[in-house]
């Protein structure tokens, strides 16, 4: 009972600022008084046992004061109270970490966005120019009678999601690649009255068409030379009597 007053008052001065660091002894042992001997005895004992356990000192006016120890108030203090005293401790060191932690992460998600920005953009340019060349070559196998170029705003509305359309920095991107591009055109015309931007494809015998089938045919001729080889080793493995793998 004693250990249990004196360490949670300090406990109690330590996490809210109330309570006593030094408790004295009469208001601690006045609760055990008892005329049986029995009590007495057991008073006499516990007496002893909180000195040894217990910090004590002597006041000016001759009062014995007890004092729980740092090591054994540690365990009155309730989570809560040791987990904020840590952070306050700690203070000086957690602040500058959280900070760095918050500006590498920052850092981070431009990076990554950028990364995201810059690949996407690729892809919608190859989107792009294979929309514009495909219809290069219909306006040109209909003898003109269709157009050869398309407005860059309906192609954006086109090739690009909802989300993506609030990004203007990706079509940016895009546009700062197709103007890069020798093979695009953009000029503007005038369309029901208003004034448009439209891009057309202007590489006559459309040069990626050929490297689309010069692609296809190599690949073709590969697969022949492995059936080819395929054969060849059937018809070595029939000469020596071996059976053929399905």
């Amino acid at each position: 009972m004693v250990e249990s007053s004196a360490c949670e008052s300090y406990s109690q001065y330590l996490c809210k600022g109330v309570g006593k660091v030094w408790v004295q002894g009469d208001d601690l042992w006045k609760n055990m008084d008892n005329d049986n001997a029995t009590y007495f005895y057991a008073n006499q004992k516990a007496m002893e046992i909180v000195g040894n356990l217990l910090e004590t000192r002597q006041t000016g006016t001759g009062i014995k004061e007890l004092k729980c120890p740092d090591m054994l108030v540690e365990h009155y203090k309730p989570l809560s109270c040791s987990i904020r005293l840590w952070l306050l401790e700690h203070a000086l060191f957690l602040v500058p970490c959280f900070v760095l932690i918050m500006v590498f992460g920052l850092v981070l998600q431009r990076v990554r966005q950028r990364h995201y920005l810059s690949v996407r953009a690729e892809e919608l340019y190859e989107q792009v120019c294979d929309i514009l060349e495909e219809t290069a070559l219909t306006s040109r196998s209909v003898n003109g009678e269709s157009q050869p170029w398309i407005v860059a705003s309906w192609l954006r509305d086109h090739i690009l999601t909802p989300r993506e359309r609030r990004d203007s920095i990706l079509w940016k991107k895009v546009e700062e690649l197709v103007q890069e591009d020798s093979r695009l055109d953009q000029y503007p015309k005038i369309l029901k009255g208003e004034p448009k931007v439209v891009w057309e494809w202007q590489v006559e015998g459309s040069v990626r068409s050929s490297g689309k089938k010069k692609k296809n045919n190599a690949n073709n001729w590969k697969s022949s030379e492995e059936s080819n080889l395929g054969s060849n080793q059937d018809i070595r493995r029939l000469k020596h009597g071996e059976p053929l793998n399905c």
